[in-house]
C-alpha cells in the first residue's frame, strides 16, 4: 500500500496494484488519504433489480430481438494503441475492450463486438498467445493480422481465428497512414469472411455478465481515476453526473474515435491486478492471467472491490467480496489488465 498527500489542494488517493496469481487470500486493497483516512468503498448490493424487459446481449446488456441485433458468433479484433494508431476507429461501438500492456511502454486492445454497426474497425494488429487466452472461452472469432508462433495453434485453445494478412479480401489499407498502422475492416467484412471460411461452425455462445436496471447516482464516491501504466502512458477517466458514464482521456487529452469524432465514453471501467511482471516476454504471460486475484470495479461514480477467476477454456468470471457473480450497467466495458509496477489514483 502507498500514501499519497495533498497536492495544490487536490487530496489525491494513490496505490500500486500489486498481482495475486493464483493465491487464495485478497491483496490489501484499502485506499486512504493523506491524512490517513479511509476511502468509502461502496458496498456490494444484497440484491438487483434485472432489466428482464427483453433478451440482453451478454456483452453490453443491449437489448436484442432477433439475428438482426446481434452475430451469430462475437468478433474479436485486436487494434493497435500506438501513438501511430491513435485516434482509432470503431471503439466506441465496442461491448467490451480490454486494455494490457505491451513491448515498447504501451498498451493494445482486444475489442469485442456483437452488433452491427457502419463505420471501420481499426488499425488491426497482430495476434500473439496473451490475446488467445483473453479471447478464450468467449465464442468469439478472434480477428488479426498475423500472430506470434503461439498464437498459430488455435485448435489447443479452441478459438477460432481470422488472419487478415492470411485472408486479405477481408480488409483493406488506407492511404492517410502508413503501413503497418493502416490495416482497416469492419464488421461487415469480418462476418463475410466468418462466412465463407466456416469459423461460425463451432459456435458456442456463452453467458459473460450480468445486468442490472441502471440507477442513477446522485453522491458519486469520485469524480476521476487515473490509470499510469509507465512514465509515459496514462489512461484517464472523467466521471459525467449527467449522464453517469466515464469520458476517455490518453495522456491527458480526450482519447476519440474517428467514426464519431467524439471522445470515447464508457459506462463500467474494471481493473484487473495481476503478477505480470515482464511485458518483454508478452507471448508467455498468458499463463498469468489463469487462476484468480484482486480487481476494482468502477461504474455510476462508485469503486468496489472485486474479485476475477480465469479457468481453462473459460470467460474470466468477476465476484464480489461476498462471492457473488458482480452486475453492470447496460452499456459497454473496459477491462484494464495491469502490473505491480502499474499505479491507479483515484479523486
Amino acid at each position: 500500500m502507498k500514501f499519497s498527500r495533498a497536492v495544490s489542494a487536490i487530496i489525491l488517493i494513490l496505490f500500486i496494484i500489486s498481482g495475486t496469481g493464483c493465491e487464495e487470500n485478497l491483496n490489501d486493497f484499502d485506499l486512504f488519504t493523506g491524512n490517513n483516512a479511509p476511502v468509502y468503498f461502496t458496498k456490494a448490493p444484497e440484491s438487483i433489480k434485472k432489466d428482464e424487459s427483453a433478451s440482453l446481449c451478454f456483452y453490453c446488456g443491449k437489448p436484442v430481438e432477433g439475428i438482426k441485433d446481434h452475430f451469430l458468433r462475437p468478433l474479436a479484433v485486436v487494434i493497435s494503441n500506438s501513438p501511430q494508431s491513435r485516434p482509432q476507429s470503431g471503439l466506441q461501438d465496442a461491448c467490451l475492450v480490454y486494455e494490457f500492456p505491451v513491448k515498447g511502454e504501451i498498451t493494445n486492445l482486444l475489442a469485442f463486438y456483437n452488433h452491427p454497426f457502419t463505420g471501420d474497425i481499426g488499425p488491426i494488429w497482430s495476434g500473439s498467445d496473451f490475446l488467445l487466452n483473453l479471447a478464450e472461452g468467449k465464442g468469439a472469432v478472434l480477428c488479426h493480422a498475423g500472430h506470434s508462433n503461439q498464437a498459430q495453434d488455435t485448435d489447443t485453445t479452441k478459438i477460432t481465428s481470422l488472419n487478415l494478412i492470411s485472408h486479405p479480401d477481408y480488409s483493406w489499407r488506407i492511404r492517410n497512414r502508413k503501413a503497418p498502422y493502416n490495416l482497416y475492416s469492419s464488421t461487415e467484412k469480418l462476418l463475410e469472411g466468418n462466412k465463407t471460411l466456416s469459423l461460425y461452425q463451432t459456435n458456442k455462445l456463452l453467458g459473460l455478465f450480468k445486468f442490472q436496471t441502471e440507477s442513477k447516482n446522485t453522491q458519486p464516491n469520485l469524480n476521476r481515476i487515473d490509470i499510469i501504466f509507465n512514465p509515459n502512458y496514462k489512461v484517464t477517466y472523467l466521471y459525467n453526473e449527467i449522464t453517469s458514464d466515464f469520458v476517455r482521456l490518453v495522456n491527458d487529452k480526450e482519447h476519440t474515435d474517428v467514426n464519431t469524432n467524439t471522445a470515447i465514453i464508457v459506462k463500467n471501467l474494471i481493473i484487473m491486478s495481476t503478477n505480470i511482471t515482464d511485458i518483454e516476454a508478452l507471448d508467455s504471460i498468458g499463463d498469468q492471467l489463469k487462476g484468480n486475484g484482486d480487481g476494482l470495479l468502477v461504474n455510476c461514480g462508485n469503486i468496489y472491490r472485486i474479485r476475477w477467476d480465469k479457468k481453462i477454456n473459460t470467460p474470466t468470471k468477476f465476484y464480489w467480496n461476498n462471492g457473488r457473480e458482480i452486475t453492470l450497467n447496460p452499456g459497454n466495458t473496459w477491462i484494464h489488465i495491469t502490473s505491480p509496477q502499474n499505479k491507479v489514483i483515484v479523486n
